[in-house]
């Protein structure tokens, strides 16, 4: 289900899914390489952000959130680790970031 809401959504909120392939027990995603880190890392190394960066990147998030809800999905694992800097430091939202997740990051809304 993940690969088909990865496949329909083009936004620049969202890491894009580039190929998925699957063999008999797993599904491969090629996801979008994002060169800047997760969210975590960058409050773990600048401690406190400054109001206006705060505002920035929880704006870039919901904006990342309200696209899924358009099309009637949630993120069910949303925190700062899904949350990827671009190159020029926009946040993208990931629902693949551990390498232990499964393709359970995102669900149908009633």
């Amino acid at each position: 289900m993940e690969r088909d809401i990865l496949t329909a959504i083009k936004t620049p909120w969202l890491v894009q899914l580039l190929y998925a392939f699957q063999d008999t027990e797993h599904v491969y995603l090629a996801m979008e390489y994002v060169p800047g880190g997760d969210f975590r890392t960058l409050l773990n190394n600048s401690g406190v952000l400054k109001e206006e960066h705060a505002r920035f990147y929880i704006a870039e998030m919901f904006a990342g959130v309200g696209e899924l809800h358009k099309l009637g999905y949630i993120h069910r694992d949303l925190k700062p680790e899904a949350g990827l800097h671009t190159k020029y430091c926009a946040i993208r939202l990931s629902t693949q970031h551990s390498r232990t997740s499964s393709l359970t990051g995102l669900v149908m809304s009633s």
